[in-house]
């Protein structure tokens, strides 16, 4: 019984390393193909003399948790830095999906992913529309583990008349809360009884 089982295997074993060899095959043709389309005036240009493992126009990437989206990323190019781990965007666009069916929606001229942690960064015009508001500063840095975005370099929202701005926000997704910190200014209409 034994080696009649034996002899059912091997060959589903060959057909498995077949299909796997052909499939390794194929992903490599395709990787060889497309890189020799692309020459050097097709990517992105490198800020520093670090070389990028790879160059991609246009590009969009979604990260899941627990089997649910929790942001989309889409970008007019991208290089991803294998030895830093860091994939580093051009003119980028975040859509982040809160608990409560929300879209909290952020625009940047620059932007970076940490590959590892998911952690964000996004610089130059950094602009962000949610629920009726729009918030606008230099830099905005997301902690994924956390779900907090923070502002460090000042930091202006708008919502239905109101203004507000700070030198610094902290904003925390899950409670929909911002601490502002040092020099909080603001214009806030609403009626008080008392």
């Amino acid at each position: 019984m034994r080696s009649s089982r034996r002899r059912r295997i091997r060959p589903l074993k060959w057909i498995l390393t077949a299909v796997i060899v052909l499939s390794l095959s194929i992903v490599i043709a395709l990787f060889v193909r497309y890189q020799s389309r692309h020459d050097a005036a097709d990517t992105a240009p490198a800020e520093s003399s670090e070389e990028a493992t790879i160059s991609v126009d246009r590009v969009e990437h979604i990260a899941t948790r627990h089997g649910r989206v929790e942001w989309r990323l889409s970008a007019d190019a991208v290089r991803y830095l294998n030895a830093q781990k860091k994939a580093v965007f051009e003119e980028v666009a975040i859509t982040f999906f809160t608990r409560r069916d929300e879209e909290i929606r952020l625009v940047a001229r620059k932007g970076e992913l940490d590959t590892e942690t998911q952690d964000i960064r996004i610089s130059g015009d950094v602009r962000v529309t949610g629920s009726g508001y729009r918030l606008e500063t230099p830099e905005l840095r997301y902690d994924h583990n956390r779900k907090i975005f923070i502002a460090d370099e000042g930091v202006r929202v708008e919502s239905d008349g109101q203004r507000l701005s700070a030198d610094a926000m902290t904003f925390y997704m899950e409670n929909n809360k911002a601490d502002l910190r040092g020099n909080v200014e603001g214009v806030i209409r609403e009626s008080i009884d008392f």
